[in-house]
């Protein structure tokens, strides 16, 4: 009883609506977007109910941008990239769609998007090199790469280290199967000079109830439980720099 108190207290039965919401607020608020248009691709996106939202924050902000005589577009082409056939056929009745592993080559030309996300996936995959790589290779110049993924250094699974239990950051049973603090993972975006870091950011401070979390979260996202980076593709040097991950250590990649 005591522990369902506390988890509604921090909000936490209501936390993938709060990530996504304080993603939202915070790409289009930041105008990281405005002015631009072309292919969108959100990539292990489920069945595109994120996808909506974010559109629509987008969308909103860029009528707000129209009103005061700020850039505007006429819109974003999304497409999800999706491998669960459940979640395509969902999917499908509101957006284009195309079926891929996201630890394979993209079904995508060279340059052909201004856009990717890829939220909540990297901790699923093995290689996230080649998905890296990938994004690189199909980004335009100008183009935009948004990136989350869970803290494994957020304040939470750091109380949870202390007591010797495994942190929820990459729970077991469960579907993650890497790990990433803020540090490393900024770090190891930046080997990649085609690049350059726009924003990155959190949400979901725990123990903090949801009115406190987020803001202290965006401030201080290496204490937060998700953390996002928004990066810009300033040129377009190829093989991509991030490829060479994949090469390194004694992992088999297939």
């Amino acid at each position: 009883m005591l522990k369902q108190a506390l988890l509604r207290f921090m909000g936490a039965d209501q936390e993938e609506q709060r990530f996504h919401a304080t993603f939202n607020r915070v790409i289009a608020q930041g105008r990281y977007l405005d002015g631009r248009e072309g292919l969108l691709l959100d990539i292990g996106a489920r069945d595109g109910g994120h996808t909506r939202t974010f559109l629509d924050a987008l969308a909103a902000r860029q009528a707000t941008a129209a009103k005061t005589g700020g850039a505007a577009t006429s819109g974003w082409e999304p497409v999800i990239v999706e491998l669960n056939p459940d979640y395509l056929a969902d999917a499908r009745t509101h957006f284009r769609c195309v079926a891929a592993n996201a630890e394979r080559a993209l079904p995508f030309s060279d340059r052909a998007a201004a856009c990717v996300v890829i939220n909540q996936i990297l901790e699923h995959i093995k290689d996230p090199f080649h998905l890296l790589a990938e994004c690189d290779r199909v980004l335009n110049v100008g183009g935009t790469l948004i990136i989350g993924v869970p803290n494994l250094a957020g304040l939470m699974n750091r109380v949870y280290l202390l007591m010797g239990r495994q942190p929820p950051a990459i729970h077991m049973p469960g579907p993650h199967v890497r790990g990433y603090t803020l540090g490393a993972l900024r770090a190891y975006l930046a080997t990649n000079s085609n690049f350059r870091m726009r924003r990155f950011f959190g949400s979901c401070l725990y123990p903090l109830p949801p009115f406190l979390s987020e803001p202290v979260a965006v401030a201080f996202p290496g204490l937060a439980s998700y953390i996002f980076f928004v990066l810009e593709k300033v040129k377009d040097a190829q093989p991509s720099a991030w490829q060479v991950g994949a090469e390194s250590g004694e992992t088999h990649y297939t």
